[in-house]
């Protein structure tokens, strides 16, 4: 897999843009709309009660005088419109987060690029002889089994294989070809290449500082000495690869 940047600035937001042969997938501006609104929504309801939850608070909990005293002198209609504001807030703030979690994915006739926080790869369409869906994540895979490509996708999943399918890529429904190699990573266990369990060690510190960038970096650099890896309930998993 080699690295190369992907023209995909007109897609931020989009859920589907052509470009000449090139169909980028992004998470859909609509996505954004139901997001906020139902942060507008839930705020909304929660500013109609504000006062209330105030008081029953400063009785029951913590005394907080100021902001009852401040809350309580405030009229109801600036109350509701504030929190709902704030409500909304929220919502673009989680559909940005998300957003930045499934990236962008770029089909072209060339290859399949993917950008997801920062970090940027491409797979050349030369190289590529299985893809599928394992779980959230979408799957690239090479000869003998080399893992070119996996990310989380999440809700791009659909519109991206649709997306693979038009461009005549080797879509498989029927998952991984390789579900029964998988087992838990132990360090030190034998058989391993050189360097893998560093490159692993550090990828689950990576894991644990919620750092996608580095982990998508670390998972590509995994590839490269024939070990794919993937995460299942809290623990890395591995498999050999020719």
């Amino acid at each position: 897999m080699s690295s190369h940047r992907v023209p995909v600035a007109a897609a931020r937001g989009a859920t589907g843009v052509d470009a000449g042969r090139a169909t980028a997938v992004a998470l859909s501006g609509r996505a954004l709309a139901v997001l906020t609104g139902t942060g507008l929504v839930l705020g909304a309801a929660l500013g109609s009660v504000t006062g209330p939850l105030v008081t029953w608070a400063d009785r029951t909990l913590l005394p907080v005088p100021l902001l009852r005293d401040v809350v309580l002198a405030t009229p109801a209609g600036p109350q509701v419109a504030v929190v709902a504001v704030v409500g909304g807030a929220v919502g673009a703030w989680c559909w940005e987060r998300w957003r930045r979690d499934v990236g962008v994915v770029e089909v072209t006739a060339e290859g399949i690029g993917v950008v997801r926080h920062g970090h940027e790869r491409f797979v050349a369409r030369a190289a590529v002889e299985h893809v599928h869906t394992d779980g959230d994540d979408l799957v690239v895979l090479g000869a003998g089994g080399r893992q070119l490509l996996r990310c989380p996708a999440d809700a791009l999943l659909r519109r991206t294989g649709r997306a693979l399918r038009a461009a005549g890529y080797p879509w498989s429904e029927d998952g991984d070809p390789h579900a029964d190699e998988w087992r838990r990573w132990a360090q030190g266990r034998p058989g391993m290449p050189d360097g893998a369990d560093a490159l692993l060690v550090r990828r689950r510190a990576a894991l644990g500082d919620e750092d996608p960038a580095t982990v998508d970096a670390l998972t590509s650099e995994l590839g490269t000495i024939g070990v794919a890896v993937r995460d299942r309930r809290g623990a890395q998993q591995i498999r050999r690869t020719g």
